[in-house]
């Protein structure tokens, strides 16, 4: 076997092991990230307290102040179909702004978080994650 080759082989086992370290790096990230949702939607959060304990909505357990003023009676489920229409960019900016992908505003009592954007992401990633 020439240098050459002994060399091409070196690099190309350089660039398979980075490659492979690389993907592990970003699964185990994306694993932190979907971790980091689930404690934010369960424990900081609190979407639970309207979308059910299991996250496949819930019929409100109050009502509008004012009976007069737009409200949501029922939280949707958060999980798998409901929101495949949804990128997890989408989720990430619904819960910082409180608006739809279109610009509308989610109903009352849909509050807007204003998450900070890594929040926001794994929140998302979180919310992506269930089916």
């Amino acid at each position: 076997m020439t240098i050459q080759v002994r060399t091409w082989l070196l690099a190309a086992a350089c660039v398979a092991a980075a490659m492979i370290y690389g993907a592990a790096s970003l699964k185990a990230a994306a694993a932190r990230d979907v971790a980091r949702g689930k404690y934010l939607v369960h424990n900081v959060a609190m979407c639970v307290d309207c979308h059910g304990p299991d996250l496949k909505g819930a019929a409100l357990p109050f009502k509008a102040a004012d009976p007069k003023m737009p409200f949501v009676t029922v939280a949707p489920s958060l999980r798998g179909a409901a929101l495949k229409h949804y990128s997890e960019a989408d989720l990430a900016r619904a819960v910082s702004t409180g608006k739809r992908p279109q610009g509308s505003p989610f109903l009352p009592p849909m509050p807007h978080y204003r998450m900070n954007s890594t929040d926001a992401a794994a929140v998302a990633a979180y919310i992506k994650s269930l089916k």
